[in-house]
């Protein structure tokens, strides 16, 4: 009879400690409330120094705080959400002490991608706590104009040297919110300078050329510099060139003709061209056989269409992709092949 008194007083004293601490984490339901938000100007020249003002404030919450937008774009007249992003995360606070946001946001890297164009901003400020319902607010929607006509800083420290007995280039990194792409640019001999290739990486490697080596036969001299391209094609200034003595292609023996003309690195271009209507080109190519699967998303991440789904060979290939059915606006294509993903933007405007 003890022990059963005593096993009851021992669950009633579990019971009233478990339920004071429920008591103290849901013992008030959560509060927000939001100061003046929106875009800090109406119109930009440039995404990078875009911001929101922002002034949200929570309390009462013990799974936690956000502090976030919402933006839209106008695209063919339809306001279409391109991002949803909690800015700012607070972990469970009880005491009841609010906490205050009060700083600008800025959202260039969700954006920048999307080009220019209207855009739209929502400001929020939500809490949750265990057994209330979520408290949020949102402000009003804010318009700005964005019409990107600064170009990148320029990619600093150029140098080159030999890999594997191929040109290889490299920069420092361009911290810039709305960069795309590095735009290599070569040329041979006293030829034109052209545009070869792009990248997201702060380095290159040309395996389409050789380190020339005595016997060879006459040299070939081949320059290259790079550029910084943002999403809307706004280029930056071109570095300081180098350049390479290579062997010419025509004293190779046919096998190192063909090793040599072998891809050595995943790539996926920019489309041309582009801005296009209604039909443009992609190229790639492959250093090895691999399985490749090339799909064009609209703005909204709907697949518009599969260009490519089959195992290709070693080699450079051309895809023609033709819109003639779709409406104008931005679209993305991606390359998966093997391990290498890669994803680029190109505009429809009809």
């Amino acid at each position: 009879m003890k022990t059963i008194k005593f096993l009851l007083l021992f669950l009633t004293i579990i019971f009233s400690l478990n339920n004071n601490v429920f008591s103290t984490i849901t013992s008030h339901p959560p509060e927000v409330f939001l100061d003046v938000c929106g875009w800090h100007l109406s119109q930009y020249n440039d995404f990078y120094p875009s911001a929101i003002v922002y002034g949200g404030y929570a309390r009462y919450y013990s799974i936690g705080a956000y502090f976030g937008f919402v933006i839209e774009k106008n695209i063919n007249n339809t306001w279409t959400e391109v991002a949803n992003v909690d800015y700012i995360t607070r972990s469970p606070d009880m005491s009841g002490n609010w906490f205050g946001v009060d700083q600008l946001m800025y959202p260039s890297q969700y954006i920048a991608p999307y080009g220019n164009g209207d855009f739209r901003v929502a400001c929020f400020v939500r809490a949750e706590s265990a057994g209330w319902d979520t408290a949020i607010e949102t402000s009003p929607w804010s318009y700005v104009t964005i019409t990107d006509v600064v170009s990148p800083s320029e990619p600093g420290s150029f140098t080159g040297s030999w890999v594997s007995e191929h040109p290889y280039i490299s920069w420092s990194t361009v911290i810039q919110d709305d960069l795309e792409e590095y735009v290599i640019y070569k040329k041979v001999g006293s030829g034109s300078w052209l545009e070869y290739a792009t990248t997201t990486a702060s380095n290159y490697t040309d395996g389409y050329e050789s380190q020339y080596t005595i016997g060879d036969g006459d040299k070939r001299f081949v320059y290259y510099c790079v550029t910084a391209r943002d999403y809307t094609e706004n280029e930056s200034d071109v570095t300081a060139q180098v350049n390479f003595t290579c062997a010419p292609w025509l004293s190779k023996t046919n096998e190192e003709l063909v090793a040599l003309e072998d891809p050595i690195n995943y790539y996926i271009s920019a489309n041309y061209p582009n801005p296009f209507n209604p039909t443009t080109q992609i190229s790639y190519q492959l250093p090895k056989n691999s399985f490749v699967n090339l799909v064009v998303y609209n703005s909204l991440g709907q697949k518009v269409e599969e260009l490519v789904n089959q195992n290709q060979s070693v080699g450079k290939y051309t895809v023609k992709f033709d819109a003639n059915n779709l409406p104008s606006g931005v679209y993305i294509y991606k390359l998966q092949a093997g391990e290498f993903s890669d994803v680029k933007k190109m505009l429809l405007t009809k």
